[in-house]
């Protein structure tokens, strides 16, 4: 039983990862996907398109905010996070009390040594 197995080497792709925010924590991103490996000038247009579309972002980014803050959207945000944190806040003093008293309860269980 003689059968022929041709192999056929595995291709992986090529991926160009750019740091697309240098001046803050590492946040790569994929600028492009190659199934062969890519020239000089691909590398360089894969780059050069991928930080180009993160200003443009930026910039959009940037504008979507102006909008909104001249519409009073963001003071209307600020609200409701000034709202949930008075929340959280207002729990956490209810269980500080409840903690509270309940060492003081167990406290109260163990009686003065007297000399």
């Amino acid at each position: 039983m003689n059968k022929d197995v041709h192999l056929t080497p595995l291709r992986r792709p090529w991926h160009v990862f750019v740091d697309t925010s240098p001046d803050t924590d590492t946040d790569f991103e994929v600028a492009a996907t190659f199934d062969e490996e890519p020239t000089l000038e691909e590398l360089n247009t894969a780059i050069v398109e991928c930080l180009e579309g993160s200003e443009r972002e930026d910039e959009l980014v940037a504008q979507q905010m102006q909008q909104a803050l001249e519409e009073g959207q963001l003071a209307r945000v600020s609200e409701w996070i000034g709202e949930v944190l008075d929340r959280v806040d207002d729990e956490d003093e209810v269980e500080d009390d409840e903690d509270n008293e309940r060492s003081d309860e167990d406290f109260d269980m163990f009686e003065e040594d007297s000399v």
